[in-house]
């Protein structure tokens, strides 16, 4: 059923949004810090869409669900252009600031349709489904570095960036109305039946089955479970590690008086790592990313402190580097979790739930670091890696709890 759904579309939205969002984030630090605007208003810039994305997923996942993934798809791209669309007629801060608050909400139908139209399809390829989907996105961000990277190291002009990104939403419209299909309905159940008679089901589920012919017909929460807490923090993770990247970093390079192009640039190193990373970690089973994941907890907790107390530009290129391999590891097992979740118990609220869990982070965590670095700018990296130091105990109580087949 899955080869008669085109897949591609899904593919060319992940990469687009993206590209956008990494023109955007980076350059609203670097832009307002050179107007003089006030470092605790830049991060409540920084974190307007998240103040409405944090809730927006699972405030629509209802609506949404009922007008389809296609309809949201396009709703979300409209609306997100009509937001970007004051960026050419005022940047003030007021203004901006509301358009990107509303762009979050709206974006709340976008990703959560994307990602569920991937566990809608059902288990047929679905790890190759992932693998492609992490790499578009990943991919996305990426372009939009290097697009940043070349548009300051040419032109020297940070409006420029907020001129051209709302072009990128005109993009996906068209192909969302055009070409986005609304994928076959799926029932985990059904599915789950056919597991070991159809060789296109990952060996995982097809293992699971095998033991038992008469047990077959189902993978319940006794041969699976991961309390929600787990893949949540992972996403937490990610959206602190984003903080980083995307506000304390820019503002940590201007005050060191790096060019603004060799901030972009270092975003798109680290995106290379996580790109990799978080394609090769769907080749990967859940188990053994599962025993990964404490020394890498550890890793990011030192990154962070180092990010803190250097100013070598040299020694920012390796944190970058571990940074991006960490996000990419990171999001891809929370995501595994939340789509096989999905696809476990007939859902879509689980991608709801990641997409929530990410805004909220976001957003608490800018505008609580961006407090302490108007005090100081290190203090924040070492409050980042505080809190990971938390998680980490957490991680290591929760970890007890987990079911997790060795093949799945």
């Amino acid at each position: 059923m899955i080869s008669k759904w085109p897949f591609w579309p899904v593919l060319l939205l992940a990469i687009i949004y993206p590209i956008n969002g990494a023109l955007i984030n980076l350059a609203i630090p670097l832009y307002f810090f050179n107007q003089g605007v006030d470092v605790r208003i830049i991060g409540l810039l920084s974190s307007g869409m998240a103040i409405t994305y944090c809730f927006s997923p699972m405030a629509v996942n209802k609506f949404s669900n009922k007008i389809g993934r296609k309809y949201s798809i396009i709703l979300a791209c409209a609306g997100g252009f009509l937001a970007q669309l004051t960026y050419y007629f005022t940047l003030h801060p007021f203004v901006f600031f509301f358009s990107r608050v509303f762009e979050g909400f709206i974006m709340g139908f976008y990703w959560s349709s994307l990602q569920s139209s991937i566990s809608d399809s059902g288990l047929e390829k679905i790890d190759t489904l992932i693998s492609r989907y992490n790499f578009s996105w990943n991919f996305g961000i990426l372009s939009g570095f290097l697009i940043g990277f070349i548009l300051l190291f040419s032109l020297n002009e940070l409006l420029f960036i907020f001129y051209i990104s709302p072009l990128f939403l005109l993009l996906m419209i068209l192909i969302s109305t055009c070409f986005f299909k609304e994928p076959p309905k799926f029932n985990s159940v059904n599915s789950l039946s056919l597991a070991s008679h159809s060789p296109a089901i990952p060996s995982s589920f097809q293992t699971l089955n095998s033991k038992n012919e008469e047990n077959h017909l189902s993978l319940n929460t006794e041969q699976f479970h991961v309390p929600i807490a787990i893949p949540i923090y992972f996403i937490v993770f990610f959206a602190l590690s984003a903080t980083g990247i995307n506000f304390l970093y820019p503002l940590k390079s201007e005050i060191l008086g790096f060019p603004a192009y060799t901030t972009y640039l270092l975003a798109f190193l680290a995106l290379i790592m996580q790109t990799t990373v978080a394609f090769l970690s769907t080749k990967v089973s859940l188990s053994i990313l599962m025993k990964w994941s404490l020394p890498s907890i550890l890793i990011m907790l030192i990154v962070e402190i180092l990010f803190g107390i250097t100013s070598s530009f040299l020694i920012f290129i390796f944190l970058f580097l571990f940074i991006g391999s960490l996000n990419g590891f990171f999001y891809s097992i929370a995501l595994k979790i939340f789509i096989f979740l999905n696809i476990l118990k007939n859902t879509s609220k689980y991608s709801g739930i990641a997409e929530s869990a990410n805004g909220i982070s976001f957003f608490f965590s800018t505008n609580f670091l961006s407090l302490i670095a108007a005090i100081s700018l290190n203090y924040s990296f070492f409050f980042l890696s505080m809190i990971l130091g938390i998680f980490l105990i957490i991680h290591l109580i929760l970890m007890k709890k987990i079911i997790i087949p060795k093949t799945f």
